[in-house]
């Protein structure tokens, strides 16, 4: 089984990079430790990760989370992440764009919500005995790409509990994927547009039919998406760079330095220099 690779940018936060043209690696925590320290970084892949014995924790877009035996993460490129503290044993498997193109992406809905999920007892059963099937095949000198495809998304069927919240909802599959256009343009333009009719008028739904959606299913309306987006994004900024809040403010093209200092201080309760005074502290995944 081969370990991966981490190469680092010089960016906000460093990307490590899957090693080679392989579009799956897997790896049990202790390989794969020894590559990553315990800082905030950014993956250019999806990363599926789970404890099998212990207990650990990690931040994900800096919140802090229980990693627990049977408790199922799946952390999506781009999203700031920090291993605080590796379980006894565990997994953790990294997929690039092309592993990604291949799985059911209804699947992948159920991390709408929260990045977890717990496995019951006879999911989880199941879910280890696909994931051993996975890793015979990962062996073979020349993997069968389909079948690991194949293997994956039965595990993440496993995982899926949204079939009640679904059927509670009704046309889910539209609405998943208006929240996915939703949350693509957000991601493109959250500096330069803060305002939420920007987004009603690209999506082409009144503003009151497209927060019914995403607080159905999010639980947020589109203000709160744009305003979580630009504090993970000052998060990032205030604990990975040596900016001043003045260029981080001009960075998110707010007003005024002012301006960007209330919206920081309303959002977590303190200033942005007690929180870069607090970045890598313990405290840090609870602000």
């Amino acid at each position: 089984m081969n370990e991966p690779a981490a190469e680092y940018v010089h960016t906000a936060l460093p990307f490590p990079t899957i090693s080679g043209k392989k579009t799956i690696e897997v790896c049990r925590f202790d390989s794969f430790s020894k590559y990553y320290a315990f800082e905030s970084h950014r993956h250019k892949f999806d990363i599926v990760i789970w404890a099998t014995r212990g207990l650990g924790a990690q931040c994900i877009d800096y919140v802090e989370y229980e990693m627990l035996p049977g408790r199922l993460f799946f952390v999506r490129g781009g999203q700031a992440h920090q291993l605080k503290q590796y379980a006894e044993d565990g997994w953790v498997i990294l997929l690039n764009e092309e592993a990604l193109r291949n799985l059911n992406a209804s699947l992948l809905d159920n991390f709408y919500r929260r990045p977890y999920l717990d496995l019951k007892e006879l999911s989880c059963e199941t879910f280890m005995g696909l994931f051993s099937l996975l890793q015979l095949e990962m062996r073979q000198q020349e993997p069968n790409v389909m079948m690991i495809t194949n293997l994956l998304n039965g595990m993440l069927l496993c995982a899926d509990q949204r079939s009640s919240f679904l059927s509670a909802i009704g046309g889910a599959d539209d609405r998943f994927s208006m929240i996915k256009r939703l949350k693509a343009l957000i991601e493109k333009d959250y500096k330069r547009h803060k305002d939420p009719d920007f987004y009603y008028d690209a999506i082409g739904l009144p503003g009151r039919r497209i927060n019914n959606i995403t607080k159905s299913i999010l639980g947020k309306t589109v203000y709160d998406l744009i305003q979580d987006r630009l504090l993970l994004e000052s998060k990032s900024l205030l604990s990975g760079t040596s900016l001043t809040v003045k260029e981080i403010a001009a960075e998110l093209e707010f007003n005024s330095q002012g301006y960007f200092c209330r919206f920081f201080k309303k959002m977590t309760g303190i200033t942005a220099l007690d929180y870069r005074a607090f970045s890598h502290s313990e405290n840090l995944g609870r602000l």
